[in-house]
């Protein structure tokens, strides 16, 4: 199908499927006059190099203006922080083929000129800086009723301002040390999920949408367990949490559903904690203890050892062997059992 046709088509579909940009989406956008806006990305593309030389001439400025900011001299005050607002343009045909794809590339548009405004200004620099980036779709438009090439290329735009507040939230420093254990936790939980869904959605906001979701869902469902549980046991949360991860990663490559992403790698963890891991622990110790000794409580019998005495069977709970008889463990494994009783066999 040709641009032309797609455009036909495109604007046979407006008519049956309307976009509309909702009053509180319209009320909260940056108006143009409080930031510099380069326009004329490609259809598809978060190419700044495919930028009109015009709008480069504009990009190019405004690491000399941050810079400049940040020189100390007087009258300057320095910037503080940068944000990015991605647009697309209304592109109903592949928006209807792909759903969610015009969010995707109004926030690649906005992380591309992250990347060029950051690598510009330099580390030390760029890392003074709180960037902040947003992807707008095509809720937000320049020209509502593009009907030209270049009209398009204006709503294929990026808005760039340049922020010499105080950063807000404000916090003190106590609630500013939560909300990084917070976001330390859900990075953690998202980085599981993600080798998870990355594998399952062939695209990648789906795919790292669902992983945002899922870590959300487990922050707070660990949280709900927590809170039911009063506080007890103290230990749960540092417990559980890397099991949980490890988890993740296998359930969400499986499920689509989050919720039976988080419910099904939750039993796996609690299971694995408390029904694998710490029973192996106390296996690694009898291994390494000096026999005989008495049988540990949660020793289980369950059947006679080889060519051994009726009172001499395995511990199904650590591998080793037991005297029922004198409620002893005797020997490690079935090796060490033959090495000490010999005329046994």
């Amino acid at each position: 199908m040709s641009y032309a046709s797609e455009l036909d088509l495109e604007e046979e579909l407006e008519e049956e499927y309307p976009f509309s940009l909702p009053w509180r989406e319209a009320e909260f956008e940056t108006p143009a006059d409080a930031g510099k806006t380069v326009a004329g990305f490609n259809r598809f593309s978060e190419d700044i190099a495919l930028l009109p030389e015009t709008e480069r001439r504009k990009l190019q400025a405004i690491p000399q203006e941050i810079k400049q900011s940040l020189s100390g001299d007087p009258g300057n005050k320095p910037v503080t922080h940068v944000l990015m607002v991605g647009h697309a343009d209304r592109d109903i045909a592949r928006e209807n083929r792909e759903p969610g794809f015009l969010q995707f590339i109004s926030e690649r548009r906005a992380l591309a000129v992250y990347f060029y405004l950051s690598c510009q200004l330099g580390g030390p620099l760029a890392s003074g800086i709180r960037w902040i980036r947003v992807g707008r779709g095509a809720r937000v438009l320049a020209v509502p009723n593009a009907r030209t090439e270049a009209e398009r290329r204006r709503n294929r735009r990026v808005l760039i301002v340049l922020g010499r507040n105080a950063e807000l939230p404000v916090l003190e420093p106590s609630q500013n040390q939560d909300a990084g254990l917070a976001q330390a936790r859900f990075r953690g939980f998202f980085e599981a999920a993600l080798q998870g869904t990355s594998g399952q959605f062939d695209r990648p906001y789906i795919a790292v949408a669902q992983a945002r979701e899922i870590a959300e869902r487990v922050v707070r469902r660990i949280d709900q367990r927590i809170r039911a549980m009063q506080g007890c046991p103290e230990d749960f949360r540092q417990d559980i949490e890397p099991y949980l991860k490890d988890a993740l990663s296998g359930t969400a490559s499986k499920f689509s559903d989050p919720e039976a992403v988080v419910n099904k790698a939750l039993e796996a963890a609690e299971h694995a904690r408390y029904f694998a891991t710490a029973p192996q622990m106390k296996k690694f110790q009898w291994e390494k203890a000096t026999l005989p000794q008495s049988m540990d409580i949660d020793c289980d019998p369950q059947g006679r050892v080889p060519g051994g005495p009726a009172n001499h069977v395995l511990c199904r709970q650590h591998g080793h062997i037991l005297d029922t008889a004198e409620k002893k463990v005797i020997a490690k494994d079935l090796d060490d059992y033959k090495k000490r009783f010999p005329r046994s066999r």
